[in-house]
């Protein structure tokens, strides 16, 4: 049997501070993170993640399930007294960051896809979430460096609902890295272009 952890990786600290803070990070190892509906029945292929030993935790945010690996950055963003009503507009600024700080760095022909989804043409590099406990909006992003689709599909189930740009493909012929696409990025400059492009993005909603 597996056993679900709460998340507490290093990310979660936002949710203790005030205004906006934004933090990246490369995982340590791997872990799955079910998003908050998800169940390892449906979202896991229970055996290989048993055998292998991989840590499994549940966030409270929406989406579904998600390999983190050092071959990932973890993209946290948290704001605080932020009217519902701009939360909508939250998400599409934090994505837009993303991607003005990809195209910084040289990555072309990148953009949003479905409701929450980066990709490359019709290949996902990115997908997000979003949480709203009290007095906060929370974005919580996985960006794939070079993380193989192989091992993502050794791990996580097709998902039961997918975007509509998916159209039923395996990950291995839908998920792809910035490495396959032949981009080597700067992780730590990468990072600094990721803060700095979302501080611009977010000040008129500060």
């Amino acid at each position: 049997m597996i056993e679900i952890k709460p998340y507490n990786l290093p990310d979660i600290r936002l949710l203790d501070l005030e205004g906006l803070n934004i933090y990246t990070w490369i995982p340590d190892k791997k872990y799955i993170v079910l998003g908050q509906r998800d169940t390892p029945d449906l979202a896991l292929n229970q055996d290989a993640v048993i055998n292998d030993g991989i840590t499994v935790m549940k966030r409270p945010s929406g989406g579904h399930t998600v390999l983190l690996s050092p071959n990932t950055i973890v993209i946290a963003i948290s704001i605080t007294q932020l009217d519902i009503k701009y939360t909508k507009r939250f998400f599409e600024a934090c994505n837009s960051a993303i991607i003005n700080a990809l195209e910084a760095q040289g990555i072309i022909g990148i953009s949003k896809k479905g409701i929450s989804d980066i990709a490359a043409g019709q290949r996902k590099i990115l997908g997000s979430s979003m949480y709203r406990p009290k007095n906060h909006t929370f974005y919580h992003a996985v960006l794939n460096l070079s993380e193989s689709a192989e091992i993502i599909a050794k791990y996580l189930a097709h998902p039961k609902t997918e975007p509509d740009y998916r159209l039923g493909r395996k990950h291995s012929e839908f998920i792809i890295s910035l490495t396959e696409l032949g981009y080597s990025v700067d992780n730590k400059e990468l990072e600094r272009y990721i803060e700095s492009a979302i501080r611009n993005s977010l000040k008129n909603l500060i």
